[in-house]
């Protein structure tokens, strides 16, 4: 009842895999679990577009996080577990409500390099809207098994406990 979980995965390319799983916790907010298995190498880059119009996004790169700075309503944050390698990359965002018509929003990616001896590595993404203030929710541990994974949370001191386990 309080929690929903979504597990996908595709062959994103020959030699990598990509599987996604979403918690949504609360009917409040996402965790995102992203995982690229296989002998690639390259660059595997996560990547949001945050709405346009009403402040700029505010960027923390020594917490890997975003947030949207609008003044009135609702705002978003997203926050990458930190790890070794990980980068918070702003890049160029742009939206069309109307055709032909573009205009700027804000857009980034987080960034690991995956080398040849790295068979497998993951990345934790908390996506939180939220009004006033940013809730205090974080990332205390993951760990990733051949069908599933662990995951700690804190929401205001609270540690909570996820998990799936595929068949």
């Amino acid at each position: 009842e309080n929690l929903d979980i979504l597990v996908v995965e595709n062959q994103s390319y020959e030699n990598l895999a990509h599987r996604r799983s979403v918690f949504f916790i609360d009917k409040k907010y996402f965790v995102i679990v992203d995982e690229a298995t296989g002998t690639a190498t390259g660059e595997i880059d996560i990547h949001f577009q945050l709405a346009p119009g009403g402040g700029d996004a505010v960027f923390n790169h020594e917490l890997n996080s975003v947030h949207t700075n609008f003044s009135d309503g609702w705002n978003v944050y997203v926050q990458s577990q930190k790890q070794k390698g990980l980068e918070l990359m702003e890049e160029e965002g742009k939206v069309s409500f109307e055709y032909t018509k573009k205009e700027p929003r804000p857009a980034f990616c987080f960034r690991l390099k995956k080398k040849s001896r790295d068979k497998e590595i993951s990345s934790v993404t908390l996506v939180v809207p939220y009004k006033n203030s940013v809730p205090d929710i974080q990332i205390r541990d993951f760990s990733r098994n051949s069908n599933g994974i662990n995951l700690i949370l804190s929401e205001k001191g609270i540690e909570r406990k996820l998990s799936y386990k595929l068949n």
